[in-house]
Order: structure tokens, then C-alpha cells, then sequence
């Protein structure tokens, strides 16, 4: 669904006559898909960001900290 009120794409920076509409999140519809294929690429390897940003949530949900973050710290 596209918003009203938005005009550019947050992750390429295209105005919205050049790629088409933007959907509420602020991205056109080649960011969009791209994006969601990565995260969906990530989850499915166990590596990349999206990947380790849930890790980190998903331990801190049940109060716990990764051992390599407490390795870092030193």
C-alpha cells in the first residue's frame, strides 16, 4: 500500500515519478522486495545482520547476553 505523504525512497533516494509509488515504510518497490529477500537470506544461513540483531533480541528477551558480546566488552 502506497502513502500519500511520502515522495522518496529511504534506502535509494529516487523520487517517486522515477521508481513508482512508496509504500509507507518510505521504500519503492525494487528496495522493498530486495530487502525483504536479504533479511529472508539471512535468517535462513544464520549470518548477517538481520540475523544477529535477532540473536541479540531474542536473548535479551529471556534476560541473557551472548557470549560474544561479553567477549567484546573486555
Amino acid at each position: 500500500m502506497s502513502s500519500p505523504t511520502r515522495v522518496r525512497c529511504r534506502v535509494c533516494g529516487k523520487h517517486q515519478s522515477e521508481v513508482g509509488p512508496i509504500s509507507w515504510r518510505g521504500k519503492c518497490g525494487k528496495c522493498g522486495p530486495r530487502l525483504a529477500e536479504q533479511a529472508n537470506d539471512d535468517m535462513h544461513y544464520h549470518q548477517g545482520p538481520v540475523f544477529e540483531h535477532w540473536r541479540r533480541r531474542m536473548a535479551a528477551s529471556v534476560g541473557a547476553l551472548l557470549v560474544d558480546d561479553v567477549l567484546e566488552e573486555d
